[in-house]
């Protein structure tokens, strides 16, 4: 519970430092997945070299720690991805009401 609570506080804190969650419109899907994954890198240190000078990286699993490492950043790339549609435009706005601005 206390290494979930690390890597997510250690996930954020790099992300602040990488301007992770600024606009997505202001850059391309590639830069995204390269600032991801520069957060992800500082993360997994952030993690590991904590664990190795303590000689505890035996108690947590290679396996879930690579997976989350390498499925993280493809499943958000691809989410970002699926939210720019050319078709659609991003700019739709639609007022409904009675008042000054809808029907009278």
């Amino acid at each position: 519970m206390i290494a979930a609570f690390a890597a997510v506080a250690l996930f954020l804190f790099f992300a602040d430092i990488t301007r992770l969650y600024r606009s997505w419109r202001s850059q391309s899907v590639w830069e995204e997945f390269e600032t991801l994954s520069y957060t992800l890198i500082g993360t997994i240190l952030g993690l590991l070299l904590p664990a190795y000078a303590t000689k505890t990286t035996s108690t947590y699993s290679r396996l879930s720690i690579g997976t989350w490492w390498v499925s993280l950043p493809v499943y958000l790339t691809i989410k970002r991805g699926s939210f720019v549609n050319p078709i659609m435009p991003t700019n739709l706005m639609i007022l409904i009401g009675f008042g000054a601005y809808g029907p009278a």
